[in-house]
């Protein structure tokens, strides 16, 4: 194209204009290949079955490249609309010989179905913990708040079970405390009981004994050392009250060391079962290469920016 003239192209070739935003003055049009495609995501662990509607813009400066759509731009959102006519007073760039050839295009689009094929990929947020996949286009915010509910029944299943794995443990744990508790007291009867007899029975024996009241006999001295007996049985009588003691102390303690163990488990999970610390993991589906399906590929001339993402 000579001084900025539109060129003239063979009615085979297919040629478009992209209305972009209105410029101040007359636009100054560039090439590019276009070209649009759909694409059929199918997983089934997933539940995808998804068709994607996809427009790629690929520049093109002096001439086209031996990859022509690598360093193609997805556009995103919408596809761009196409006019037959440019707009009036309008420039053009030169234009390289292969865009004028009809049969070129036929390979482009070829070209277009192999690398989409290649490069394209459909993410989807995935939540291991909870087995959960999202939607085709989900942001992983909106997937993460959409598993709030999940991640809550989840807290609470698994708070349900540890309670249910602690109940039997602490109640058996509680019936031998009350046992201990009541030979703890049957022991402190005994041993007051047997402390008092022992001390009445002893003491009248030796006061008899001194006072001369009654006569030193083998038999006196037999209920004597009958009553040291008592004595000392009530010296043991105490010694189970210790160790009673003792083992209602053991209970204590292991019963504070069950109830700290139950709250630090429950702890941990309502302290990591929250919406916001669940793991996301992307997952990255290629689409069915025989539903790649190349609706066009033209020749599109382009005056500005377009709302346009990276592959």
């Amino acid at each position: 194209a000579a001084g900025g003239r539109r060129p003239v192209l063979p009615p085979d070739v297919p040629e478009f204009f992209i209305a972009d935003a209105p410029a101040s003055g007359p636009p100054s049009y560039r090439p590019a290949l276009l070209g649009v495609a759909r694409l059929h995501y199918v997983d089934k662990k997933a539940g995808v079955d998804y068709w994607e509607t996809l427009a790629v813009l690929r520049p093109i400066a002096d001439e086209v490249p031996a990859d022509v759509w690598e360093g193609g731009k997805n556009l995103t959102g919408r596809i761009p609309v196409l006019d037959r006519s440019p707009a009036p007073g309008a420039t053009f760039a030169d234009l390289p010989s292969a865009m004028s050839r009809a049969k070129n295009y036929a390979e482009w689009t070829k070209a277009l179905k192999n690398h989409l094929y290649r490069d394209r990929r459909l993410t989807l947020w995935t939540c291991p913990e909870l087995k959960a996949f999202g939607r085709p286009e989900e942001t992983a915010r909106d997937f993460r708040a959409r598993l709030a509910q999940a991640a809550r029944e989840r807290r609470d299943a698994e708070v349900e079970k540890l309670r249910a794995s602690f109940g039997p443990r602490r109640a058996a744990l509680e019936k031998k405390l009350r046992d201990a508790h009541e030979e703890l007291e049957k022991e402190q009867e005994r041993a007051a009981r047997s402390s008092w007899d022992a001390v009445v029975s002893v003491g009248t024996s030796m006061l008899d004994a001194f006072t001369g009241r009654k006569t030193w006999t083998k038999t006196k001295a037999t209920k004597v050392g009958g009553a040291a007996k008592s004595a000392a049985k009530a010296m043991q009588q105490r010694g189970g009250v210790e160790a009673a003691r003792s083992r209602v102390a053991a209970l204590n303690e292991e019963y504070i060391a069950l109830e700290t163990e139950f709250q630090n488990e429950l702890e941990h999970i309502k302290a990591t079962r929250t919406p916001e610390l669940l793991g996301l993991v992307p997952l990255e589906l290629t689409p069915r290469k025989a539903d790649v399906t190349i609706d066009q590929v033209v020749l599109a001339w382009t005056a500005g920016p377009l709302a346009a993402e990276d592959a």
